[in-house]
């Protein structure tokens, strides 16, 4: 059982279990090596394309043009088709498949279409950078007793993708079955289903768990349809600061306490109510709108030790 904290005092929840977003809340891209990455990357899934293939249309390009090509147009399928399905992740090959079509390349079988979705990965533990708090507060999270996982949208997952957690040493507070992964499991932020699959798999209580991400529709909004207490970290804190000191009148601080307080005095967390057509994320929009808040804000995750 976790020890009394502030953020129980304030609130009359205890709280057991944190769950995290990764990109923009515990790491951030390194973009110039990840572009390095990317071009060694399009040219191998040029090459499996055309070993495949010597149609004309592919002839007409060379192996970088090539691959961007089908790197580009392969991402673009993935917006249409959640776009189309909101909530729900395709399968890489499925959308490399339909960039051939779009493309107007010959077909093939669905293992030629897995491998050019394989070649396209860009190994996470060469392209991405964790926060300089994030492995100190991980350990005092830890040592606290806290169940720690992860609820992550990804077009990648799979073993690599854990062989990755595991060089970057995230495995020594995330376990790979408390993973959850987009890609493996079909399932998007913010359906609700992909959280509750978090849940199950950490033996976690929503009255007890935290969520913490970057993204205000993804990870908050999607944690609050199961009333999970949301934390956002904005990757544009200071202009989520300087909204709330312009136009509400507050700090973050003052704006934290605030929603404690609300917390405590109505004792449940109302899931906001967002027609699938507003599952994008504009920024700032739905959060001056008072349509989606956060229960906590902060900069840096080491904050959650104050709270915790």
């Amino acid at each position: 059982m976790i020890s009394e904290n502030k953020l129980s005092t304030l609130t009359g929840r205890t709280f057991s279990c944190l769950l995290f977003d990764l990109g923009n809340t515990l790491w951030q891209r390194d973009i110039p090596r990840l572009t390095e990455l990317e071009q060694a990357t399009i040219q191998q899934a040029a090459q499996i394309a055309r070993r495949f293939s010597a149609s004309t249309p592919l002839a007409q390009y060379d192996d970088v043009n090539l691959g961007t090509e089908l790197r580009e147009e392969m991402l673009q399928q993935f917006h249409l088709a959640i776009a189309q399905r909101p909530g729900f992740e395709p399968t890489g090959a499925a959308m490399v498949e339909q960039a051939f079509l779009a493309l107007s390349f010959s077909q093939g079988d669905n293992k030629v279409f897995e491998d050019i979705f394989e070649a396209l990965r860009v190994p996470i533990f060469q392209s991405r950078e964790l926060f300089p708090d994030v492995i100190a507060t991980l350990k005092e999270l830890q040592r606290r007793s806290f169940q720690l996982g992860v609820v992550t949208n990804r077009y990648w997952g799979g073993e690599p993708f854990q062989k990755d957690l595991q060089i970057m040493g995230m495995t020594n507070y995330f376990e790979p079955h408390q993973t959850i992964v987009s890609a493996d499991e079909h399932i998007r932020k913010p359906n609700p289903q992909i959280f509750a699959l978090a849940l199950t798999a950490c033996q976690a209580d929503p009255r007890e768990t935290i969520m913490i991400g970057d993204s205000l529709i993804a990870d908050v909004a999607g944690a609050q349809q199961l009333a999970i207490f949301s934390v956002w970290k904005p990757s544009r804190y200071q202009e989520v600061s300087q909204y709330l000191a312009d136009t509400e009148g507050m700090t973050v601080n003052e704006y934290n306490h605030r929603q404690l307080a609300l917390l405590k005095e109505h004792a449940t967390i109302e899931p906001p109510t967002i027609p699938t057509e507003h599952w994008k994320d504009p920024y700032l929009q739905h959060f001056a709108s008072g349509l989606i808040r956060p229960q906590l804000i902060i900069n840096n995750v080491s904050e959650l030790l104050a709270w915790l």
